[in-house]
């Protein structure tokens, strides 16, 4: 299956409209790699392998990987994917977070693991936190798991529940911008903020429904996906710690997102079944930057230098957007 870069495919996500899904009558076929990677500036890499996730740490990308047929690898590039390094691993490693070029996290099948030699080596923790946010400068994280959050002060070695002291117990999503300031979106409509690194936590939204996501370009400016009740997602988006905010009202392939991830220069990118997806002006209006083989659904995104990297079960694509 291949990479398909659709060559005059522009989806505005509104209430009225969404992208195609892949099981509908008029999905994309396949087409001569040659067209694709062109248009919206991906190069991609498609083997027979199967990907599990890919994370980044300054000068560093990581993949975990089978190939098919084969065993769990572990692999690491530090040319900005032009070459990779890589080995045997027992597991696979569905979820990672790399603190830097050295210490990361995963998780695979409700199990934990931290290694400190890039990936090499993995050590299993005694519980799984969830997924895990780092709090940037410090040695705390924090992990959230159905109706429990978690936090670590030494950088992932021991994790303990977060009790009353976190931002709550049923935490759908939390994003840190320093050291000082982050926020997380709650079930039940909180969206909460905190101005000490996670120590403490203060309600700025209490809306019904649901917050699903949230993410934030610095302390002022950040968007989040809220469900309310009657079930048509909205994206909010403040440039004042949520004191004032808009409101665009989304179809499903971004309200469904399974991330929402806003890129240093401002670019929103939500991943949805097939589909990456690209907003450049605060969510307002999205169009589909790129598209997964059939059959697959765009795994996640991450950025190190210059260079963003997405993947998917049976490849990844990449491109440089400067910074």
């Amino acid at each position: 299956m291949k990479w398909i870069l659709p060559i005059a495919l522009l989806c505005l996500v509104t209430l009225a409209t969404g992208c195609k899904k892949d099981d509908e009558s008029d999905a994309v076929p396949d087409e001569d790699l040659s067209a694709f990677g062109q248009n919206n500036g991906w190069t991609t890499t498609l083997n027979d392998e199967v990907q599990f996730s890919m994370a980044s740490a300054p000068g560093n990308f990581f993949r975990s990987y089978k190939p098919n047929g084969g065993i769990y690898r572990f692999g690491r590039s530090t040319d900005d994917g032009a070459s990779w390094t890589s080995w045997v691993l027992p597991h696979s490693n569905s979820e990672m977070l790399f603190v830097d070029a050295l210490l990361g996290l995963s998780r695979a099948s409700n199990i934990a693991r931290r290694t400190q030699d890039g990936g090499h080596t993995w050590n299993e923790l005694p519980l799984d936190p969830g997924r895990m946010r780092a709090v940037p400068g410090t040695n705390r994280m924090f992990g959230f798991l159905y109706n429990s959050t978690y936090f670590t002060e030494d950088l992932g070695a021991t994790w303990a529940d977060a009790g009353s002291s976190g931002p709550g117990n049923v935490v759908f999503d939390m994003h840190f911008v320093n050291s000082d300031t982050g926020y997380a979106a709650l079930y039940g409509g909180t969206l909460r903020r905190s101005t000490d690194g996670g120590l403490n936590w203060v309600t700025l939204l209490d809306l019904g429904g649901h917050f699903k996501k949230v993410v934030h370009r610095n302390g002022l400016d950040g968007v989040a996906l809220h469900k309310p009740n009657d079930g048509v997602v909205n994206l909010l988006h403040t440039t004042d710690s949520w004191n004032t905010y808009s409101t665009t009202s989304v179809g499903s392939a971004i309200g469904e997102t399974e991330f929402l991830w806003e890129d240093a220069n401002g670019t929103l990118y939500a991943g949805s079944g097939l589909f990456l997806h690209r907003s450049t002006d605060n969510g307002t209006t999205w169009s589909v930057d790129l598209r997964a083989p059939i059959g697959n659904s765009v795994g996640g995104i991450t950025r190190s230098g210059d260079e963003l990297w997405v993947w998917c079960s049976t490849g990844f694509a990449h491109k440089t957007v400067p910074l």
